[in-house]
């Protein structure tokens, strides 16, 4: 659909691939039934078009994965119903991974205040590859088998990811990258409970040389990891409150030339494992 809007409220619909805002601004209104799209969701597919998607009710089934900003300007607003992943084409992109801010220039925004995001797929991805993308959450839930949280995978993109409400849990195999070799910022606040606790599930910020993370928490948050880690990049952790548990190691600047910092200010850290401040090999400090 290249422009105009398109409401659904009850009834089942199945299609191949679904693109809102082609080349111009579209609109796709679910506020009901459940709608099947067999490959691919793409919102803000070429450069100067505006997509947007509306889910307040229902199911949306997806079996591939869904694209919020391909190339143009795309925005998923989520209060409630389910967003299901269910599968995957691995010929487009990726299987069930919500791709915000996905080609050179774009810009995706997803917003969660209700409903829920869930998966049977060990491989699901929230993640910005190349372009800017914002992720806020402040109500619902997510839960999946596995998979990885990549805010600012490449170089050149930007990530902000907020969750300042609801549930997010990876019973799996994954972590969560921020500033994977772009730039990423993760801040945990308000009640949101954030918990991807199996062993090697890791915090990364600032993982590549060149990537550069933020990872503020705050409130009454949770977020519960293995290792917190700044491996090859830049790295800062703040805390302002809240409660981190890690249940491996805290290692800051691993590698030569990283720069890494966490500071306490409130709130509990428990560390099940060692402190490892590379200071030899890079700049790296904790400060409580």
């Amino acid at each position: 659909m290249s422009a105009g809007t398109i409401t659904l409220t009850s009834p089942e619909t199945e299609y191949f691939i679904d693109i809102v805002g082609y080349g111009g601004t579209g609109v796709f209104n679910q506020n009901g039934g459940t709608q099947t799209i067999n490959q691919i969701l793409g919102i803000g597919y070429l450069q100067g078009s505006e997509g947007f998607f509306n889910l307040t009710a229902g199911t949306l089934n997806v079996v591939g994965g869904e694209t919020i900003a391909v190339y143009g300007s795309g925005t998923f607003t989520q209060t409630g119903g389910t967003n299901s992943f269910t599968g995957g084409d691995s010929n487009f992109l990726a299987a069930s991974e919500i791709f915000i801010g996905y080609g050179v220039g774009s810009s995706g925004t997803y917003l969660m205040h209700g409903g829920a995001i869930t998966t049977g797929n060990t491989d699901f991805a929230i993640r910005t590859d190349f372009g800017n993308g914002t992720f806020t959450m402040d109500g619902g839930y997510i839960s999946f088998p596995g998979g990885n949280i990549r805010a600012g995978l490449n170089s050149g993109s930007v990530a902000n990811y907020t969750i300042t409400g609801g549930i997010i849990t990876n019973a799996g195999t994954g972590s969560i990258f921020v500033g994977e070799s772009g730039s990423g910022a993760l801040n945990v606040g308000g009640n949101a409970v954030v918990s991807i606790m199996p062993n090697g599930n890791d915090l990364y910020f600032g993982l590549n040389s060149g990537g550069v993370g933020a990872v503020h928490v705050y409130g009454n948050a949770t977020l519960s990891v293995w290792d917190i880690r700044t491996d090859s990049g830049q790295g800062t952790f703040v805390q302002d409150g809240g409660t981190v548990n890690g249940e491996g190691w805290m290692q800051l600047g691993i590698n030569a030339g990283s720069i890494s910092s966490y500071t306490l200010n409130s709130g509990n850290l428990n560390l099940t494992g060692q402190w490892n401040v590379h200071a030899a090999f890079s700049s790296s400090r904790i400060s409580a």
